[in-house]
């Protein structure tokens, strides 16, 4: 479906973003929590140090110090060949959806509910990939006007190359899912699960491997991302207000959120 979804959008030529990423992050933060209607107190943007690169190529969001004085964090990889929907959606998934998720958990859940065990991440990456949607949906009209603006680029580009982003994001999660469930499942060596799918991906083979590979060291966090997305939107969850108050009070229980 999302291979489909994307031959429907036209392709947008927008080429990485030059220079100082840090300002251009801020900027974009500013502009996706008034887009989104999302405010997260105490975070920041910081560079991604370079001994974690190899296992965070992008970026990760991380709170300090929860049950005291928070400080909450994006760390961000500043060498990443980043355009400006990546980035986007990149501090959607980070900022407005982890961070304001944990502090939405941190300041309404009960504590059994604030403390993560990784089958709970499910939640967490599944709210991340609701704000993607989100994104490049039903504030994907506004968000684009604002770019427009803020970054001189024509609006009508700036929506189709969002849509198309956020498309291929998620195929490659769905990817991730299969490439996991084909060895740790089936017993597949990590090599032919690799052939079996890599003819789904529309990324570079090379780019595609290095993905996949980086979730082996941890099953079953590679399907938390599209399967916590799936039960959410089978549980008609949206961004609205009475959403947002049921995904902080279940904390990071997914399955609270079906009572």
């Amino acid at each position: 479906e999302a291979r489909t979804a994307l031959a429907d959008i036209p392709e947008s030529f927008i080429p990485p973003l030059p220079g100082d990423i840090a300002p251009i992050a801020q900027r974009l933060s500013d502009i996706l929590g008034r887009a989104l209607d999302m405010h997260v107190t105490n975070a920041s943007i910081v560079p991604l140090p370079n001994y974690l690169k190899s296992m965070i190529p992008s970026a990760a969001a991380y709170s300090f110090a929860r049950f005291e004085n928070p400080r909450r964090v994006t760390f961000l990889n500043m060498q990443a060949p980043w355009t400006l929907p990546s980035l986007t959606l990149l501090m959607a998934h980070e900022t407005y959806a982890h961070l304001w998720h944990f502090a939405e958990v941190d300041a309404h859940a009960t504590l059994s509910r604030r403390l993560p065990a990784m089958y709970r991440y499910t939640c967490t990456e599944g709210v991340a990939l609701l704000v993607e949607d989100h994104v490049a949906t039903r504030a994907v009209e506004t968000l684009s006007q604002e770019l427009s603006i803020s970054f001189s680029i024509d609006a009508t580009t700036i929506k189709h190359a969002l849509v198309r982003t956020m498309l291929s994001m998620r195929l490659r999660r769905i990817l991730r899912s299969m490439f996991e469930h084909y060895v740790y499942a089936l017993k597949m060596e990590p090599a032919a699960a690799i052939a079996q799918v890599l003819p789904l991906s529309l990324d570079s083979n090379d780019d595609l491997k290095e993905d996949l590979y980086a979730y082996l060291p941890t099953p079953g966090y590679a399907s938390t991302y599209f399967h916590g997305f799936s039960l959410l939107k089978e549980m008609g969850a949206s961004l609205d207000d009475a959403w947002r108050k049921k995904i902080a009070d279940s904390g990071f229980d997914i399955q609270s959120l079906a009572s």
